[in-house]
């Protein structure tokens, strides 16, 4: 079985990170136009191929909203309805 190529791989073999390979292979800016050719070339050498989960559009808006909620309230109403046993809720 042949080993999986990494964007590490490639980053050390030219001496960048791997954020810049990442970059350069999906066309983000901040790569100059001779080193994303370099990195492309070497990517295609070596065999690389992107992962399902790399080629997902980090960019795609999904309208989600996440809530943390501690259980902070429920000590606190726990607290409330345990007076009588001196229990304090601080906030």
């Amino acid at each position: 079985m042949a080993k999986t190529v990494r964007l590490m791989d490639i980053a050390k073999k030219l001496n960048v990170s791997a954020v810049t390979v990442s970059k350069a292979l999906s066309g983000q800016k901040g790569v100059s136009e001779e080193l994303r050719q370099k990195i492309v070339s070497l990517a295609n050498e070596m065999g690389y191929k992107r992962s399902e989960i790399q080629s997902i559009d980090v960019k795609a808006e999904s309208f989600t909203i996440g809530v943390i909620v501690a259980d902070s309230l429920i000590s606190y109403h726990k607290a409330r309805q345990d007076r009588r046993r001196s229990y304090r809720a601080l906030l």
